[in-house]
């Protein structure tokens, strides 16, 4: 299944592929949070067919509201399977403020977005949680912080930490996985980056809280940026005519090697943020702090890596609320997001809100 809402409209693009297809119907059903249905619709099996909502409540990090959705299938008119998903009715753009400058808009209001880089590691499973209810922890500590992002660090997750961030409602930006191109096999590399992404977006993108997804980090594995970046584009927003709004903003690069194509213009700085600067692109900083404030007991062996160290918690926060102070000195000067490294440390990595 794949779904992309276009809220100015009430629409609710679909696209549903069977594995068998002849004779093949299919009816969707939306229904609001009271269980009453807001929208039906037919379509066959591989094409895009849309269902217009009779009534519309936008989903926001501020308002998780998301609605039922049934798909239903039937051969020569009996019913041969049906699944349940759920939805979300969101907007995300770029365009300019009453000062020319290029400005993020959620559901047709300005948004500024505060949230950590998250690289998604445990201590007792590396890339893997022990619990679903870690993947739980993560993003609700990150809410009670008062993030409203968090940016998901070349990685990508099983579908329940999706489920998680559509449900506890905080904005994603998804970074494609972008190792460096391994010396001779750089073709190989290539061509596994490209077959991995078609496999990634449409598994992971009907996720409402994934609004902005970064198609390299600091030049790792960069390559051919605006073809792909073009290619990431048309998988990600491939359902809703582009004259109506996109689905999703698209990151060429966060950090280092930009390229004049995108919605977004993104830098990495530390400690202090940073605000890009471009005419058209919506200017963040996609990382910056790096705060190491080392906890007796909660020290991981083998190393240290770390861009400047604090005493005591109370240094952490005196340090942390001055970064924020020049976050929103940069606003005024097109800032539009800044991403705090990082959620938790990471082994050598110690400088994370919370201790691994």
């Amino acid at each position: 299944i794949e779904m992309e809402p276009c809220l100015d409209r009430s629409w609710l693009s679909l696209r549903v592929n069977t594995s068998v297809t002849d004779g093949v119907t299919l009816e969707a059903e939306v229904k609001d949070s009271d269980g009453n249905v807001v929208a039906t619709g037919e379509g066959t099996s591989g094409t895009v067919f849309r269902l217009t909502l009779s009534s519309v409540h936008a989903w926001s990090p501020d308002d998780p509201y998301l609605y039922d959705l049934k798909l239903t299938a039937k051969k020569n008119g009996i019913v041969t399977d049906q699944v349940t998903s759920y939805c979300g009715m969101r907007k995300i753009e770029v365009h300019k403020d009453n000062r020319n400058l290029p400005r993020i808009y959620l559901n047709n209001e300005q948004i500024f977005q505060m949230g950590p880089l998250d690289q998604g590691w445990w201590p007792d499973g590396l890339y893997m949680p022990a619990s679903d209810e870690a993947f739980y922890f993560d993003i609700k500590a990150m809410k009670n912080l008062g993030c409203n992002m968090i940016r998901k660090h070349i990685k990508i997750e099983p579908a329940r930490w999706y489920y998680w961030a559509d449900h506890l409602s905080i904005l994603v930006w998804q970074d494609m996985p972008s190792p460096n191109l391994p010396q001779g096999y750089g073709d190989f590399a290539k061509t596994n980056f490209e077959e991995e992404v078609s496999h990634i977006i449409p598994a992971i993108k009907n996720a409402p809280s994934i609004v902005h997804w970064v198609v390299f980090n600091e030049g790792w594995g960069q390559f051919d940026t605006n073809r792909m970046t073009t290619f990431v584009d048309n998988k990600v927003n491939a359902l809703t005519p582009a004259r109506f709004g996109k689905a999703s903003l698209i990151c060429c690069a966060s950090g280092w090697t930009d390229s004049e194509i995108g919605n977004i213009i993104d830098t990495h700085s530390y400690p202090n943020p940073s605000c890009p600067q471009n005419a058209n692109r919506a200017a963040v900083c996609g990382e910056y702090g790096g705060i190491t404030l080392k906890v007796p007991g909660h020290i991981w062996p083998g190393g240290d890596f770390q861009y400047t160290v604090v005493e005591t918690s109370q240094d952490f926060t005196t340090f942390y609320n001055g970064l924020c102070d020049k976050i929103e000195d940069m606003y005024y000067q097109g800032l539009n997001a800044a991403v705090y490294t990082q959620l938790s440390d990471v082994e050598i990595e110690k400088n994370g809100f919370y201790t691994y």
